[in-house]
């Protein structure tokens, strides 16, 4: 038996009390895939009081007020909260996606039938007995994502199980049926009726999933991407776009030469090609989103398509996406920070020039961007990133030897370039006796990081108290002069 002690003395218990209990949902779903549950739901036909009395004859502490109002019970068993739900069924009103009305049930298959999609809608029993009333077995298979019922109605319901559509499909690489599809595209005006932040929870996930490309082409294809929903501000629902940006990119079109796809099919492939950080993903998905728009798009002199500054744009662009999207600000500027440099990669490549590479560096360490030499290293690191899969995106074959090399000397330089003066290998102490004064010490530093920015001095201890010596002297010579 896979299902952990826990959960399965909790549904013994019940079993024992005479009340029937059932795991529910995706943590059956995730089993017949052959993967590890993260959360285990429980269904019973006891009411919330059958099971706090059960779980205090067993000994267990109940969290009385959580979940109350949807018959949800959390019993506490050696210190882990198991959830455990009564049968019920839902009708819904106005709101997107709470339900109006919420009653119990004494039968399992009323409670599994108001699911959102089959694959969801299954349960097991303690003994391992499958109950699959929706054919979400044989979906699992196929891998198809289909809803329970009529996709019209489940969407109608509860709005967010678009979002949700969209996200299966990405974790799990599963094709949403036809149905559904379409069921979307007459139902997305009810997006209106959701909170934004659940919504672009949603998106996280699906930029975080294996296959995000999936869940985001629905996304675009569907017109999901271009609905609006709603946030509170000032005690006030404000309509918020949540990502038009994307959908004009899938009639961009670009130089044959450089990529195989239009503008939205690379963005899909370098998404899925980028390492699985949420940073990667935003910058990948926004890394051209500027491409093809008026006075960025043009023609060069050989006829050729071109996006020149696309970047720059982009990065304007991605920075009020991010913004609309409250990610945190360490991820909104190092996202924006990669969109708008990573044309300067390939600029940089091309040239092969250490010393241009050397200034490129220099000037992004005194940017002010980067807090530390690691914090610079990371960037780089990241850009490259996001370089490789840029390239794998185009769809072209490209031999990346001298790519290969110019990344490993790109490591090699951000690595050694510091960014603050706390980068810089010197002892405080030392200085100060060679310096003799703290005010000297303050002055000298920036110079000091200057320098070795420069590349006119290394940073060694050996190296940086030979030049605070030298300095000094110069100093003093400077001072003598002046008071002769």
């Amino acid at each position: 038996n896979i299902l952990p002690i826990k959960v399965q003395k909790a549904v013994r218990c019940l079993n024992n009390a005479g009340l029937e209990a059932y795991i529910v949902g995706g943590a059956v779903r995730d089993i017949l895939l052959g993967n590890n549950p993260k959360d285990f739901d429980i269904a019973t036909n006891a009411r919330p009081d059958e099971v706090a009395a059960a779980a205090h004859k067993a000994g267990w502490k109940v969290i009385e007020k959580l979940g109350g109002n949807f018959g949800v019970t959390v019993v506490v068993i050696e210190g882990e909260a198991i959830e455990i739900a009564a049968y019920r069924r839902e009708s819904y009103g106005q709101d997107a996606h709470r339900p109006s009305r919420v009653w119990f049930t004494n039968n399992l298959a009323e409670d599994l039938a108001r699911r959102d999609f089959t694959i969801n809608a299954m349960a097991v029993s303690i003994e391992g007995e499958l109950i699959d009333l929706f054919g979400g077995k044989a979906d699992l298979a196929a891998g198809v994502l289909r809803t329970v019922g009529n996709p019209l109605e489940r969407f109608a319901e509860d709005a967010l199980r678009m979002f949700r559509a969209c996200r299966f499909a990405a974790e799990l690489a599963f094709k949403l049926d036809s149905a559904a599809e379409q069921a979307i595209i007459l139902q997305k005006e009810r997006v209106e009726g959701l909170s934004f932040e659940r919504v672009s929870e949603e998106i996280k996930r699906i930029l975080l999933a294996k296959r995000p490309d999936l869940g985001l082409d629905i996304l675009v294809r569907t017109g999901l991407a271009s609905t609006k929903c709603r946030r509170k501000e000032q005690k006030e629902y404000i309509l918020m776009d949540i990502l038009p940006e994307l959908e004009q990119l899938s009639v961009v079109w670009q130089n044959p030469a450089y990529h195989a796809y239009d503008v939205w099919q690379h963005t899909l492939k370098t998404v899925t090609a980028a390492p699985g950080s949420i940073i990667l993903r935003w910058a990948a998905l926004l890394h051209d989103i500027a491409k093809g728009q008026a006075g960025i798009r043009g023609v060069n002199e050989n006829g050729q398509i071109t996006d020149y500054g696309h970047e720059k744009a982009g990065a304007e662009t991605a920075g009020k996406i991010m913004l609309r999207f409250t990610v945190p600000e360490k991820v909104r500027r190092r996202v924006v920070w990669l969109v708008g440099r990573h044309m300067k990669l390939y600029f940089y490549a091309r040239q092969g020039n250490v010393q241009g590479l050397l200034s490129w560096l220099r000037r992004e360490a005194c940017s002010g961007e980067f807090k530390n030499n690691a914090d610079l290293a990371e960037g780089f690191q990241q850009l490259i990133s996001l370089g490789l899969a840029d390239s794998q995106g185009t769809g072209i074959t490209k031999d990346l030897r001298g790519f290969s090399l110019y990344v490993q000397e790109l490591i090699k330089l951000a690595e050694a370039m510091p960014v603050h003066t706390r980068d810089l290998d010197y002892d405080t102490k030392e200085l100060l006796e060679l310096l003799g004064k703290k005010e000297l010490l303050a002055i000298f530093l920036p110079k000091l990081l200057c320098r070795v920015q420069d590349g006119g001095l290394r940073n060694t201890r050996e190296e940086i108290n030979c030049a605070a010596v030298k300095w000094k002297k110069r100093l003093e010579d400077k001072n003598n002069i002046k008071k002769k």
